[in-house]
């Protein structure tokens, strides 16, 4: 067996605090990323600035390339690539990885 190497591809910071209306949930510096440990399984994963907080976002998707989140311009949804139904697709979810939901 060969042993490789993590990967993690950081795409996207949540915006800015200063950028988003007054009374919408700040990300407060949250990192939007994607980690495989094994090239096969990818997941789509936030974490505070300071390194606390790491959550995977899309777990129970077991061989499937969930890719490239990008935060909504009010922090409260993230965007991203899923092959998850057989072939890629857009998806779109809480910042907090609830309602997964295909983009027709």
């Amino acid at each position: 067996m060969i042993a490789l190497p993590a990967v993690v591809v950081v795409n996207l910071l949540a915006p800015s605090a200063q950028a988003a209306p007054t009374g919408v949930p700040q990300a407060r510096g949250r990192i939007a990323f994607t980690f495989t440990v094994d090239f096969a399984d990818w997941d789509v994963y936030a974490v505070n600035g300071d390194g606390t907080g790491l959550t995977d976002l899309t777990p129970g998707t077991p061989r499937s390339r969930d890719d490239l989140p990008a935060w909504s311009p009010d922090a409260r949804h993230i965007a991203f690539s899923s092959d998850r139904s057989g072939t890629f697709n857009l998806y779109v979810m809480r910042s907090n990885g609830a309602d997964a939901t295909l983009i027709p």
